[in-house]
């Protein structure tokens, strides 16, 4: 019988695969399995109880959202969780252990800079550099 179910991290919650089918009889460790259905952008799995949860909105702000593309100007985002992963397009910058997040820019564009924990919905700030 094919059900909807979803692999996640044991130790974070966070959904890392969904898939339509026999659900395996177990998963590799660090680990989870939840048979039902999942929402991969709004929810996690509570590693405790094995329940899916919603996942609350990203915190955190900007100073500003216009700077200077002369690689001096610097705009910080500040009162992120720790641990959350920052990238720019395709290029991932890593993980920020220490908030808050300061950035410089020296070519003028808009960034559009995305924010991803496993407990928190991703969130997009849109930055101007000219």
């Amino acid at each position: 019988m094919n059900v909807p179910y979803s692999i996640y991290d044991s130790s974070t919650g966070a959904i890392l695969e969904q898939h339509v089918g026999i659900p395996p009889a177990s998963v590799a460790s660090g680990k989870g399995l939840y048979v039902g259905v999942t929402d991969y952008a709004a929810q996690r799995v509570n590693p405790t109880t094995g329940i899916p949860v919603r996942r609350n909105p990203m915190p955190g702000s900007a100073d500003k959202n216009v700077v200077s593309a002369d690689g001096v100007d610097v705009v910080t985002i500040s009162a992120l969780p720790a641990g959350v992963e920052v990238s720019i397009g395709q290029t991932s910058y890593g993980v920020v252990s220490s908030p808050p997040l300061s950035m410089t820019f020296d070519a003028p564009g808009q960034y559009r800079v995305m924010l991803s924990h496993p407990s928190f919905q991703k969130r997009e700030v849109v930055i101007d550099a000219a």
